[in-house]
């Protein structure tokens, strides 16, 4: 090899051979690539790199893939704790990962934890929201994605108190949400559409009863969508 095995572009190319399979469903194959990237480059870059922690999010989601829930919930806390000691405790990257931590918390029956998950996660984006964020940040594409993520958090929390039979406090929950979403997006954009619809609907079954099953789940993010910013940010 030209530059070595102890190189950052090797790192790069075990990542880059690992989302080949991964974007083919080889998920076995791309784990491995993932496992020697993330060693590669917690080695030569560090562990709080974000290369080094991209890489780990990618592990993440294949476990997602493979339905095996605990291990990815294992590999989210353990990019969470990295994140909370190099970067503090209110960063989109760490919001994102608090969104993942109650996604998958939900679909592992635990509700609890997945509140308490999903309200970190709004807190964090609603501190960015309120702080000098807003006024020092120079890419308006960056206070969309942080806007649209506390929108995504708060959803979340509509439906989790919805499915609890809490229709008052989903309701107060979607119209904060749709509040942040005017504000970035038109009117007849989808993710708009699709919040006004479940608040009319929530708001017509509070007159007549409801069906909780009607419902419709994919209002809950999906978790394979959760990490655009590491995309971003580092998935060479």
């Amino acid at each position: 090899s030209k530059y070595g095995m102890k190189h950052h572009l090797v790192g790069n190319a075990l990542h880059n051979i690992g989302m080949v399979h991964m974007f083919a469903q080889q998920y076995d194959e791309a784990l491995g690539y993932f496992e020697d990237a993330v060693n590669l480059r917690a080695d030569i870059l560090g562990p709080d790199h974000p290369d080094t922690l991209s890489t780990m999010a990618k592990i993440a989601l294949i476990h997602v893939s493979a339905h095996d829930l605990w291990k990815a919930h294992d590999v989210f806390w353990a990019i969470h704790d990295t994140l909370s000691e190099s970067i503090g405790h209110h960063h989109p990257l760490l919001g994102k990962i608090k969104n993942n931590l109650g996604v998958i918390a939900y679909e592992l029956g635990d509700v609890l934890n997945a509140v308490q998950a999903l309200e970190a996660s709004y807190e964090c984006y609603r501190e960015l929201l309120q702080s000098s964020f807003t006024e020092d940040n120079t890419n308006p594409h960056d206070l969309d994605v942080v806007s649209l993520s506390a929108a995504s958090a708060l959803c979340n929390l509509a439906f989790l108190s919805f499915q609890d039979g809490f229709e008052s406090h989903a309701l107060e929950l979607y119209e904060n949400a749709l509040t942040i979403l005017k504000a970035r997006l038109p009117d007849d954009h989808r993710r708009v559409a699709e919040i006004k619809t479940n608040i009319g609907y929530i708001a017509a079954q509070r007159q007549k009863g409801w069906d909780s099953d009607f419902f419709p789940t994919e209002t809950l993010c999906n978790v394979r969508q959760a990490f655009e910013i590491f995309r971003r940010n580092g998935s060479r």
